[in-house]
C-alpha cells in the first residue's frame, strides 16, 4: 500500500470516527472506561498526549468506537450481541 493510499484510509476512519462519536453511536460508557484503563497501562501508551505509539490514535476517542480494536490485540471491536446476553443472563 502507497503513502497516499494508507492517507486516504487513515482520513476515512477519521471521517467514520468523527461522525460515530457526533452521533453518539459509541460503546457504553464502562466498556470505554475498561479499555482506556488497559491502554494506560500498556508500554505502547504516550502518556503526554494520551496516544498509541503503534497506531497513532487519541485513546480517549478510539476507545469509544465500536469497530475499532487494538492494534496489538489487547481488547476488540464491541460486540453488541454478546454484550446483550451478558445482561440477559444475570
Amino acid at each position: 500500500m502507497s503513502f497516499i493510499q494508507k492517507m486516504i484510509k487513515k482520513t476515512e476512519e477519521i471521517a467514520h470516527a468523527a461522525s460515530d462519536l457526533a452521533h453518539h453511536n459509541v460503546v457504553p460508557p464502562e466498556v470505554s472506561s475498561e479499555r482506556f484503563a488497559i491502554c494506560k497501562s500498556c508500554e505502547h501508551f504516550f502518556e503526554p498526549t494520551a496516544t498509541c505509539k503503534k497506531c497513532g490514535c487519541f485513546m480517549a476517542a478510539k476507545t469509544k468506537l465500536k469497530w475499532v480494536e487494538c492494534p496489538v490485540g489487547k481488547w476488540g471491536k464491541y460486540d453488541e450481541a454478546m454484550d446483550r446476553s451478558k445482561t440477559e443472563s444475570a
